[in-house]
């Protein structure tokens, strides 16, 4: 495994004021963990931009028809 570069503050043996998560150096990133189970966008970037911009739209369209009912 690669040498991981050390976070300010942070001594050569690994003790120091702050904590470090040990990640792999390369290759690809592993997502977001919530524990032992992991969350990872479907379909890589190109999946995440539809996620957002199906959010975004989604928000608007939402906002648009509680105004309508309230009125």
């Amino acid at each position: 495994m690669p040498v991981l570069p050390r976070v300010a503050g942070q001594s050569a043996s690994g003790q120091g004021a702050g904590a470090m998560v040990a990640v792999p150096v390369g290759g690809k990133p592993s997502g977001m963990r919530f524990g032992n189970l992991e969350v990872r966008p479907l379909g890589g970037g190109l999946g995440c931009l539809f996620m957002v911009l199906f959010s975004v739209v989604a928000s608007v369209a939402l906002t648009v028809l509680v105004n309508l009912l309230l009125r």
